[in-house]
């Protein structure tokens, strides 16, 4: 049953290279938030996630040597839209609880209104 989910990039939604997307995640946030505000950094990261797809998918198309197979087989089309891009923000958010282990991501002021990271 795990093979549905979890097996080779032209089948599954996760493959063995949504744990390098959560480390590029963590990397990429822990650099970003040191810059930018919570939110803006997160805005950041989802383009940044899915203009990696679009390069993912112009280098599949292009016929590398045998021997360099890294991108000859197709993502699963749920791999390249919804699991990778997710596993890069699931690392931004752990990069962010790193930061701030003492704030609350969802912060509430005492009169119940939504703040939100600073």
């Amino acid at each position: 049953m795990l093979d549905i989910f979890f097996g080779q990039k032209n089948t599954a939604p996760l493959d063995p290279w949504t744990f390098m997307h959560i480390l590029a995640g963590f990397a990429v946030g822990h650099f970003f938030l040191r810059k930018h505000k919570f939110f803006k950094g997160l805005i950041l990261m989802v383009l940044i996630s899915y203009f990696w797809e679009i390069i993912e998918i112009q280098l599949e198309n292009i016929h590398f040597p045998v021997s360099w197979n890294v991108f000859t087989e197709k993502e699963h089309w749920a791999n390249r839209y919804i699991a990778d891009p997710i596993a890069n923000i699931a690392g931004y958010l752990m990069a962010y609880h790193r930061n701030n282990k003492n704030k609350n991501l969802l912060e509430v002021n005492k009169k119940g209104n939504f703040i939100g990271a600073k």
